[in-house]
């Protein structure tokens, strides 16, 4: 007696089979909405592509010698706009000319940098550069040494020094004019 009682209180047990409300089958989308959905999915990941790499990261196609052997001639540099706490050695990017330009930082704010006869110094110490295979040299008509980097600038070097337009033609870049620091090179393979 007691059961009955309890199932005579649980609803879904006192209904019959047309009160039980039976799911109504959807009906199947249509090949065009489905192509629809693919073509928004789409567009969506085509602009988060481009926002990143308009805002947070650049790619630009380098076509230089100035960098040579370490970026070479056709590679695809990508740099972090977001990082422009430069160290000695990092690569930066920066607009030269309209167009991109890779260099090595040389010297940071407040430095000392000299080149002479005897070849590149910083604060007073001869540079080690063992894949520099070329010496440092004065270019004329340009920058005078020695030169005391300014703040908010760095002094930047090509590696392939006979040829690289850098800072000793045009001076110091501004940190706030670089595009950021280089974390990739993708190589040029002949494509």
């Amino acid at each position: 007696m007691l059961k009955k009682k309890r199932l005579k209180n649980i609803p879904e047990v006192n209904k019959t089979v047309e009160q039980v409300k039976q799911p109504q089958p959807t009906a199947q989308p249509s090949l065009l909405q489905d192509v629809i959905k693919l073509l928004i999915k789409i567009a969506a990941i085509a602009l988060a592509f481009v926002l990143v790499f308009s805002f947070i990261f650049g790619a630009y196609r380098y076509n230089d010698l100035s960098m040579s052997p370490a970026v070479k001639d056709g590679d695809m540099v990508i740099s972090y706009r977001w990082d422009k706490r430069f160290f000695n050695n990092d690569l930066l990017v920066f607009w030269y000319n309209n167009k991109p330009n890779v260099s090595r930082v040389i010297a940071l704010e407040g430095d000392e940098v000299n080149i002479d006869s005897r070849g590149l110094f910083v604060n007073g110490t001869r540079l080690s550069e063992p894949n520099i295979t070329k010496e440092t040299t004065q270019v004329k008509d340009a920058v005078q040494f020695p030169l005391i980097v300014p703040k908010g600038e760095v002094f930047v070097l090509g590696d392939n020094r006979d040829i690289a337009i850098d800072s000793r033609t045009f001076g110091c870049v501004e940190i706030e004019k670089t595009e950021g620091k280089v974390i990739g090179l993708f190589r040029h393979r002949g494509m």
